[in-house]
């Protein structure tokens, strides 16, 4: 999901055999696209201005856990590029991998239940030098959708075993 035309042109060009659609990702959910098997994103960092949407569970500021949640809902597993800011972990750029979970990090692991892991391993800081303007501190995420899925669920109880 792309809101811009000529980046889903590029995109094609690199991934032709991904699903791109031209839009805005919060209306994806409206779109009735059936499922995938996975979501990867690179979305914008920070506070980006949502002009009043917002994902089915994260309510806070940060734009990229936004995304995630909506992934949650139509894919079962899902990798991203997200600032090391907003990431559960340090990876690239440090000596070794140490779990941090940032404030806003908590908040969304509280409110959409998706834990997002380094599953990727890969020191994106490597490739810093490559990066035309700003050169952001990344994590690539990782996350099992159907753990939060499975989690969300209301319990089911069997009223023979209750009696």
């Amino acid at each position: 999901m792309e809101i811009k035309p000529t980046y889903v042109e590029i995109g094609k060009k690199i991934i032709p055999e991904a699903a791109w659609i031209c839009g805005n990702v919060f209306d994806v959910l409206d779109m009735d696209l059936g499922h995938f098997d996975h979501a990867i994103g690179n979305p914008p960092f920070g506070k980006v201005n949502r002009h009043g949407h917002s994902a089915p569970r994260y309510t806070d500021s940060e734009f990229a856990y936004h995304i995630i949640d909506i992934a949650s809902d139509i894919a079962d597993y899902g990798a991203f590029i997200i600032s090391q800011g907003a990431s559960p972990f340090r990876f690239s750029g440090v000596r070794c991998y140490e779990r941090t979970e940032p404030r806003t990090y908590k908040t969304f692991n509280e409110q959409t239940g998706i834990h997002l892991e380094a599953g990727v391993g890969i020191d994106t800081s490597m490739h810093a030098d490559q990066w035309k303007g700003a050169k952001p501190a990344v994590e690539i995420v990782c996350a099992d959708f159907t753990e939060a899925r499975d989690a969300r669920k209301p319990a089911q109880f069997d009223l023979f075993e209750a009696a």
